[in-house]
């Protein structure tokens, strides 16, 4: 279910990711979180990950904000993928001060 993919998330350091996407209950929406990664037919619509900053970082509610990371892959991930590759990635590594 929703609270137990996000709980174990948060307590257990070995879970590197959280996906929510918007979900129907019986005809009601509502947000559904998973560990898996969303089949296609899911990406159609707004998906968010939560990912961990650094690998099995202990997550509490005052360092949420440092060790999380949120992105969202709307239905042209690719795209934004490498938009987000281009303009931050790229230019970090091309930056011969870096």
């Amino acid at each position: 279910t929703t609270r137990q993919n996000a709980s174990r998330f948060i307590k257990d350091p070995q879970v590197p990711v959280l996906f929510f996407y918007p979900a129907d209950k019986g005809g009601e929406p509502f947000i559904q979180a998973m560990l898996d990664a969303p089949t296609t037919d899911k990406l159609k619509r707004k998906v968010i990950v939560v990912v961990r900053a650094q690998t099995e970082a202990e997550i509490t509610l005052e360092n949420i904000c440092m060790t999380t990371v949120l992105m969202e892959l709307a239905k042209g991930v690719m795209d934004t993928l490498n938009t987000y590759c281009h303009s931050v990635y790229l230019s970090l590594l091309m930056n011969p001060a870096a």
